[in-house]
């Protein structure tokens, strides 16, 4: 076994953490003889008492060695646990001049032959307080960070690195001014100082990120982020990226990658943690790759882009009116790329200007060819926030119209409602200049955002269009076509359109047309189409695309003229429903795709059974407490025309009924209408 003499000489000469820099200095401390060894002078250095040979005593350090900040507690050598972890202490040096040296040491554990902790060696040094300390948060700064993580990686420690961003802190700076932002920062600062212990450390890094080194423990990463959410939740919420890290690892990669998974974070939404994986590293390459390819392809001339155009319809007609231009890209190496993929990078490599010039320059090249055969053909063109901020947008509009020889109104901009159009005298100014010129102004996906029906009357538009998530299976929720009733009812009473959008199915479209839309698009009508395709469907009307769309615009105008008929009644139906909830004879409705879902049940219907809140159930499980159809059951059978009737005992209600069925439509869709009369005689007819 080493001697103390053996084994510091072979400590000092070999450890290899050891020996960097000439500001550092080693020491061995044995936990038998609880003597500290060191090289170098630093009584002398620091003017400290003196050294005895070249160790001081635990007593001796115990007169100087305090922990940092704390001029009453001294560090304690049995808190070094760990043969396998590198520790980071903190601790000030009182010197007998009154001055207080702030010191940095990374000690290790180091076991004897018998496995039982006999040293702990360290190194450290007092150049850190003016570049490793942040004097705004008083947090460990980049640099110590990346030292830390360089020490661990060389010792063959493996951990965790988080860095986090505070979220929307742009936005608070805006809203609330700097003083109150810098006083965000101090407040998580403040809570991340709270989570450091031996095996957590935070760090300020630049602008608004901090970030934590831990152990890579998954399980509780997440916990010490939800809490760290859950303590400033009342001021701010922070996401995090996660970046593992072993012996061998690159200091650089790890931190970008723990960079790269905090952007991930932020981009999915508000208080995210992400983890880098392999799949997010394909990723980020798959979008550097995308973004080199989109450059390359708008700097030779938009090579792989092209548009598609998806057919507005007239809700009056069924004619065709419009279509609304849509960018597509096909990648060199991925082939097909989605606009929601493609068009954002555009928007973060600042190319949007340029790619939305050649899209309306394309979208307009067409219309006017298009206007030969359909004279009032209007063209949409979908426009960036980022282009409106451009101090030559109007000109380039105007200019293109011009130069294709169109008039404005044959042109409609769509802008996203997503926006957030808050500055509304500004863009108000902007709309007025084309509503001049007969160009019109439309909101795209209107209500998936920040907009409310009060909306309609702060900003000067022409037409709305409502996304298709309140369209989808709208003749099954009274909730959406309530609310995209009075949003219609609302728009017209300031003259703006409004545009129907995602319209997929005739259920969808006959309970739509109740509503009286302006305009309609979706797959019903036509998924986005080529220009030869689109062309083939309302041009060529030698195609038998053509005489197919023809055919269908029929069929859809004699559904109008049914709804309408139906409208005309509609208020002696209202009157009709009113006396049928107060028959003393119970009367339901069930529909639905298999035709069992209860729709309507009056009021005698709800008292006899006992169900008030029957939507979601069928029609076996409120009138009879079954859990599956009944055998003699005519829903599904029933034709449409007079009424049929059939006498059944209800072993549920315990009574005989004679039930009077027919087929009816019910909001657009097929439906089963009964009506119950009780038998209280068994012969009664």
């Amino acid at each position: 076994m080493d001697t103390t003499k053996d084994f510091l000489k072979k400590y000092f000469d070999s450890l290899n953490f050891i020996v960097e820099g000439t500001d550092e200095n080693a020491f061995a401390y044995s936990l038998a003889g609880k003597k500290a060894y060191f090289t170098g002078t630093p009584d002398k250095k620091y003017k400290l008492p003196p050294m005895t040979e070249n160790y001081y005593t635990l007593s001796d350090l115990m007169s100087f060695w305090r922990i940092k900040g704390c001029r009453n507690e001294v560090p304690d050598p049995s808190s070094i646990t760990n043969p396998d972890k590198v520790y980071v202490r903190d601790f000030d040096l009182l010197c007998e001049d009154g001055r207080v040296v702030p010191i940095r040491s990374y000690l290790k554990l180091l076991c004897g032959e018998d496995g039982k902790p006999s040293w702990i060696i360290g190194k450290y040094y007092d150049d850190y307080a003016s570049n490793d300390i942040d004097s705004e948060t008083e947090l460990s700064t980049e640099k110590r960070l990346l030292d830390d993580l360089k020490v661990d990686i060389s010792s063959g420690v493996s951990g965790a690195l988080v860095i986090m961003g505070i979220d929307d802190m742009k936005s608070i700076n805006t809203k609330y001014g700097r003083t109150f932002g810098t006083g965000i920062l101090h407040f998580v600062a403040s809570v991340l100082k709270k989570t450091e212990s031996d095996s957590v450390n935070a760090y300020r890094l630049d602008g608004d990120k901090f970030a934590l080194k831990t152990d890579n423990d998954k399980s509780k990463i997440l916990s010490l982020h939800e809490r760290i959410n859950r303590e400033i939740e009342s001021q701010c919420t922070i996401s995090a990226g996660v970046a593992f890290y072993a012996e061998g690892d690159d200091v650089g990669i790890v931190y970008q990658s723990a960079e790269n998974a905090m952007d991930r974070a932020k981009f999915s939404g508000k208080a995210n943690c992400e983890f880098y994986t392999e799949e997010l590293l394909e990723s980020e390459i798959s979008s550097y790759t995308l973004r080199e390819e989109l450059r390359n392809s708008i700097s030779n001339g938009f090579e792989g882009f092209y548009l598609n155009f998806q057919p507005q319809i007239s809700g009056k007609n069924f004619e065709i009116i419009g279509a609304e231009s849509l960018l597509r890209y096909t990648s060199p190496s991925r082939g097909f790329v989605g606009p929601d993929e493609f068009i954002p990078v555009i928007e973060q490599i600042g190319l949007i200007p340029q790619v939305g010039k050649w899209v309306l320059e394309q979208a307009l090249t067409k219309c006017a060819y298009w206007r030969r055969y359909l004279p009032d053909i209007r063209i949409s063109v979908n426009v960036s926030y980022l282009q409106l901020k451009e101090d030559d947008f109007v000109e380039q509009i105007l200019g293109s119209l011009k130069k294709f020889g169109l008039p404005g109104n044959c042109l409609t901009l769509e802008l996203t409602e997503s926006i957030q159009l808050q500055n509304f005298n500004e863009y108000n100014k902007l709309f007025k200049i084309f509503e001049a010129e007969g160009i019109d102004i439309a909101i795209d996906d209107f209500g998936t955002g920040y907009s409310s029906l009060s909306y309609l009357k702060s900003i000067d538009i022409d037409e709305v269009k409502i996304d298709r998530c309140f369209i989808v299976n709208i003749q099954r929720s009274a909730y959406n076509y309530r609310l995209l009733n009075n949003t219609v009812d609302l728009a017209h009473s300031v003259q703006i359109r409004v545009c129907c959008e995602g319209v997929e199915t005739e259920e969808e479209l006959m309970t739509l047309m109740q509503a009286h839309p302006d305009v309609l698009q979706g797959y019903l009508f036509s998924k986005p189409l080529s220009e030869e395709a689109f062309e083939n469907k309302y041009i060529n009307s030698e195609s038998e695309e053509y005489i197919r769309t023809v055919t269908q615009k029929k069929h859809y105008q004699e559904l109008e003229r049914q709804i309408c008929v139906e409208d005309v009644g509609k208020i002696e139906k209202d009157i009709l429903r009113a006396i049928v909830d107060n028959m003393e004879e119970m009367v339901y409705v069930c529909a639905g795709d298999d035709g069992y879902d209860m729709v309507y049940l009056n009021s005698a219907g709800c008292k006899k059974t006992g169900v008030y809140e029957y939507i979601g159930k069928k029609c076996y499980e409120v009138m009879m407490n079954r859990t599956s159809p009944c055998e003699l059951c005519r829903s599904n059978i029933v034709s449409n025309g007079d009424m049929q009737m059939r006498k059944v005992y209800n072993q549920h209600l315990d009574m005989n009924c004679l039930l009077r069925e027919r087929s009816i439509i019910w909001r657009g869709e097929r439906a089963h209408l009964t009506f119950v009369n009780e038998l209280k005689d068994e012969n009664q007819d």
